[in-house]
């Protein structure tokens, strides 16, 4: 598979942003996701973001039901890295 077929159609701006946010990875196979999500569902919720950028109403019914779900499930898996990057920042200052 092509290197840059794993990537998420996101520009650099897009890209940086969700990495400072703690809400890109790299899941086993080498594909870039967001956290939490797997590459399909990754896919499938950038679509939207990019439509709903475009025009509010472009993503309706079942496919509107998929992406709140997907977004859930990538907010709660971002704040656990968030919580989690917390955690090791506090551990390692009160060990110096």
């Amino acid at each position: 598979m092509d290197p840059q077929s794993r990537l998420l159609d996101l520009t650099d701006s897009e890209r940086t942003f969700h990495k400072d946010m703690h809400g890109l990875s790299i899941d086993k196979g080498g594909s870039e996701i967001l956290s939490g999500l797997t590459h399909e569902e990754s896919v499938f919720y950038i679509e939207c973001l990019h439509l709903r950028a475009a025009n509010s109403d472009a993503v309706r019914g079942r496919d509107f039901d998929r992406w709140v779900g997907l977004d859930e499930k990538h907010e709660h898996a971002r704040f656990r890295m968030i919580a989690a990057d917390a955690e090791a920042k506090c551990a390692s200052k009160s060990a110096s």
